[in-house]
């Protein structure tokens, strides 16, 4: 076998097994996630919940980074498709993730979590420009 042929069977084989090895992690967190969410009904006012638990589980697998954000995604979007929901609710849960409804959601959530979204400040801002006016009104 020649140096390149070989080269190419090792990508292959590589490729083939960082593919086994991401469905199986897929499996084990759609399996866990299945467990956490009890088989729950899926629509629309329970969505945020579903990605909720996704997180949690996969916070715990060996994903790390953007892998994370992406198996979260793909976790959700199965859960959608397997559900007994109607094709308009599906259509309508999927359109939400393919136009990065549930990315930017993930995103505020790690926000959040690192302590880089700062509520109070624009709570405490927003309180006292409504103090200010309201004062103004009444001086005269």
């Amino acid at each position: 076998m020649s140096e390149k042929k070989a080269k190419d069977l090792e990508v292959e084989i590589t490729v083939e097994k960082s593919s086994e090895a991401k469905n199986e992690l897929f499996d084990q967190c759609y399996q866990l996630l299945k467990l956490k969410t009890n088989n729950s009904e899926i629509n629309i006012a329970n969505i945020m919940n579903i990605v909720k638990f996704s997180m949690e589980v996969v916070e715990t697998s060996k994903a790390k980074g953007k892998q994370q954000k992406k198996l979260v995604i793909e976790l959700v979007e199965q859960i959608v498709r397997d559900a007994p929901i109607s094709d308009d609710k599906e259509k309508f849960l999927l359109d939400m993730i393919s136009n990065g409804v549930l990315s930017h959601t993930i995103d505020l959530v790690i926000d959040a979590s690192k302590g880089n979204l700062n509520i109070n400040t624009v709570g405490k801002y927003a309180k006292n420009v409504g103090n200010s006016c309201f004062s103004a009104c009444f001086k005269k």
